[in-house]
């Protein structure tokens, strides 16, 4: 059975390491102060980091580096497994409202888990793609409540997207 969630209203923010959750630390710092003291921002992420920074809490979802992934199942299992354990503590801990999305592609199933739990999905196409449509950025652009590109070029492929310039 799953419990109340003891949270108040929380933004989740799904960024991958580097530039990802350099964008995702800028769009909460663009945040009004009210909105920032009511809510609990939680960044959910691939990589291990020391300091979260300004979110309140850091959750880490296991995949493999780009440069270090193997053709495995096994690293596919390792996913899915931390995955749905990361959709299940969402579940169960938080009143989540909002799921910010910078990318990369690991953060496809945690945005699509946040939906299902009723959140608006909020995705922002990486800094990183001129000409070309992300894998995420492609999937999530379906589900996204409101979609944004950083570079102009992009509303071509993306026509229903907001452009907002660089983060």
């Amino acid at each position: 059975m799953i419990r109340k969630r003891k949270s108040p209203a929380t933004i989740v923010f799904i960024a991958g390491e580097g530039g990802h959750i350099e964008q995702a630390r800028r769009i909460l710092a663009s945040f009004d102060p009210e909105v920032r003291s009511a809510s609990h921002c939680i960044l959910i992420t691939d990589t291990d980091i020391q300091n979260a920074g300004a979110f309140d809490d850091c959750w880490v979802v296991k995949t493999c580096a780009p440069k270090h992934r193997s053709s495995r199942l096994g690293d596919f299992f390792i996913y899915a497994k931390s995955s749905a354990h990361c959709f299940w503590r969402m579940a169960r801990l938080l009143d989540v409202r909002v799921a910010i999305v910078t990318g990369p592609g690991f953060a496809l199933i945690p945005a699509l888990a946040a939906k299902v739990l009723g959140a608006e999905l909020l995705v922002f196409e990486t800094w990183s793609r001129f000409e070309h449509r992300s894998k995420c950025g492609n999937v999530l652009y379906r589900f996204a409540n409101q979609f944004y590109v950083q570079h102009e070029k992009l509303l071509n492929l993306y026509p229903k997207a907001t452009w907002v310039g660089l983060l």
